[in-house]
């Protein structure tokens, strides 16, 4: 029918066509046919239909494999997928966890920032304190070895004054002892002139001339005494008021040498808080 071929109808082959289908096996001759009235094609369908037919049996035992395969699966799987599912939620709540972490961590880190910021204004302000202090006993100390220098020259000057006082005591005392033999001797010579007189009976004017004189020489020498002895007191009172002075300095100077020893600690521990 697809050919026309049919009681009404003709077909056009080739003359060579003829000459084959005469002359051909039975075989060869039905092909012929079959492929002129168009049963060839159904017949190809037919076998393309049962090959893809094959192949959907053999894809249908394939997956029936893989159904099984993934229907043993499904248990591990149904475990793996709530572990993950559990694994997603635990995720998650460590997420929010780290980062409250990380809030906390930065507010605890603020507040030791601030603390360290307050500690260092506190560190610098001792530090200027320390720096103040620390000047101040230098200059304490400088004034005070100043005062010790001072302290030493008039030490010196005064232990100079003492010796020069001794050496004018010294001086006195050499005189009082020269005026003491004068008013001796002038004695023995007063002595020795009422002998005289009473051996030589010399006029007694004379005599009492020479006794007036001797008289008045030892009144003058005992005068010249009393000024040396007044001199010599002045210059004992002068030695122990220099000495008294000289012991003061010696404990102002000790004072001044534990106030040194004071501040030289100060000084080191102002550089040791510094």
């Amino acid at each position: 029918m697809d050919t026309g071929l049919g009681r009404d109808g003709y077909s056009l082959v080739s003359q060579g066509k003829i000459a084959d289908m005469i002359a051909g096996k039975g075989r060869e001759c039905r092909d012929m046919l079959e492929e002129a009235c168009g049963i060839s094609a159904y017949r190809y369908r037919r076998q393309d239909s049962l090959k893809r037919l094959s192949q959907a049996e053999e894809n249908l035992l394939r997956l029936r494999d893989i159904l099984t395969e993934l229907e043993e699966r499904i248990g591990p799987l149904k475990t793996q997928s709530e572990k993950a599912q559990q694994f997603l939620v635990l995720s998650d709540e460590r997420k929010s966890l780290e980062i409250g972490l990380w809030l906390y961590t930065i507010d605890k880190l603020k507040d030791e920032l601030r603390a360290q910021e307050d500690a260092l204004a506190i560190a610098d302000d001792q530090y200027e304190r320390s720096e103040a202090a620390l000047k101040e006993t230098e200059a304490q100390t400088e004034a005070a070895i100043q005062r010790a220098q001072q302290i030493t020259v008039t030490i010196d000057d005064i232990r100079t004054e003492i010796g020069t006082m001794e050496e004018e005591a010294a001086q006195l005392d050499a005189q009082g002892a020269v005026l003491n033999n004068s008013i001796q001797h002038n004695e023995e010579t007063m002595e020795r002139i009422g002998r005289d007189q009473a051996e030589t009976g010399e006029s007694r004017d004379q005599i009492q001339k020479e006794i007036d004189a001797e008289k008045g020489l030892i009144a003058q020498i005992e005068s010249i005494k009393a000024q040396k002895q007044t001199k010599l007191d002045e210059v004992q009172a002068s030695l122990q008021q220099t000495g008294e002075e000289s012991g003061s300095l010696d404990q102002e100077s000790a004072a001044v040498n534990e106030r040194l020893t004071l501040l030289a600690q100060q000084a080191a521990d102002a550089k040791v808080a510094l």
